[in-house]
């Protein structure tokens, strides 16, 4: 097969697209039909690892053995988890959740007719924030091929942002700035588009903040008007799958909130 498949690894979802026959991008569905895939993994047995929204449910009740935010580790010196008593690698992990989203893409391109039986995708392109350096890319890169990839690049989000938007062209001179905040990464980077020819003037950016931060913040909020109702010395919090089920409840009533002035919770 000749198609090379772009993947967004991202810190709290990740997809995987490639372009059709009329040339435009389409973001390939998971085994749920959903078109991002949480970037969690529990390892419920060394022979049987989880990835997706099965995984993020477990945050619940399995902490031990479930972890998210694989990337905020990725190329960092102390870059281990302890999942049920084994030391896995951000890559490792990572690699976990690349597999899945492979397996997953395969399976849907066969439904659709789009490859037979037989064929799978090997040559990739992922993406990272622009901030990334020698080693978070390496790791990256990394991930891809325990994954059992042909990773043939490893280019910036704001720049795949710039090709997916269209602000490339024979007759383009121009500087852009693209403002990229994630579930748990922050990045903003200027880049000068000649033609086709993309060249990133700055960038900037903060690996630990993102929406994971909004949602500390509501849980915050949340313990706070919990003990203005119970007391200071009763905390939802104590506990960890409390406070797991309430990092799966706040994300929910953190959506709401787009499109609502105002959302009742209960606690």
């Amino acid at each position: 097969m000749s198609r090379v498949f772009g993947i967004d690894l991202g810190t709290t979802y990740s997809c995987i697209a490639y372009i059709d026959e009329y040339g435009k991008p389409v973001v390939l569905k998971n085994s749920d039909g959903d078109l991002t895939t949480p970037s969690v993994v529990m390892v419920e047995t060394e022979g049987n690892v989880i990835v997706g929204s099965e995984a993020k449910r477990s945050l619940e009740i399995d902490p031990d053995r479930t972890v998210q935010f694989i990337k905020r580790k990725m190329g960092k010196e102390d870059d281990t988890f302890t999942l049920n008593d084994r030391e896995y690698s951000a890559p490792e992990l990572s690699a976990y959740i690349l597999e899945k989203l492979v397996n997953d893409a395969n399976e849907e391109l066969r439904q659709q007719g789009v490859i037979e039986n037989g064929e799978e995708i090997k040559d990739v392109v992922i993406t990272c924030p622009a901030y990334f350096g020698m080693q978070e890319r390496e790791a990256t890169k990394t991930a891809g091929e325990i994954a059992g990839l042909n990773v043939i690049d490893i280019i910036n989000e704001p720049t795949a942002a710039a090709i997916s938007y269209g602000a490339m062209g024979s007759e383009k001179n121009e500087t852009v700035l693209v403002y990229d905040l994630g579930g748990g990464t922050f990045d903003i980077t200027v880049m000068n588009i000649n033609g086709n020819e993309i060249s990133v003037v700055c960038t900037g950016g903060d690996d630990t903040l993102g929406g994971k931060n909004w949602d500390e913040a509501l849980i915050d909020y949340l313990v706070e008007r919990y003990q203005e109702e119970f007391g200071d010395d009763e905390d939802p919090t104590d506990q960890d799958e409390a406070l797991a089920n309430l990092y799966g409840q706040v994300e929910t009533w953190k959506k709401a909130l787009t499109a609502r002035e105002k959302v009742n919770v209960v606690v």
